[in-house]
């Protein structure tokens, strides 16, 4: 009797070690769990942050291609006004000269004919 009382109270003392251990081991499963869950939260708020930041980016990107395009155009129709203006100061330069010329063409004539045809 006495053998099987120590017999018990061995396998009563491996199973409390046992317990202890596993125990030990529930606790610092416990405690990786947490602190899992812990870098999750982090992990999933940066990537909350940095999603918003790609949103932000490329509303910004759209914003500003959308200011590209209306610049380009706004250039654009600023080089046609330009050229036409240009055109338009090359046709009155050319008209200016044309008639400069006519009006001494015509002046001389005018003093000609009237050196010629007046009485004296």
């Amino acid at each position: 009797l006495e053998k099987a009382k120590q017999a018990l109270e061995a396998e009563n003392a491996d199973l409390a070690t046992e317990l202890k251990s596993a125990s030990a081991a529930k606790a610092e499963g416990e405690r990786r769990r947490k602190q899992a869950e812990a870098q999750l939260q982090e992990i999933t708020a940066k990537l909350q942050d940095v999603e918003r930041s790609r949103s932000e980016l490329a509303d910004k990107c759209i914003r500003l291609q959308s200011e590209a395009e209306q610049a380009l155009q706004q250039l654009e129709q600023a080089e046609l006004k330009a050229s036409a203006a240009a055109k338009q100061a090359a046709t009155a330069g050319s008209q200016h000269n044309e008639l400069q010329v006519n009006a001494l063409t015509g002046y001389d004539d005018t003093c000609r004919y009237s050196l010629y045809h007046e009485p004296f």
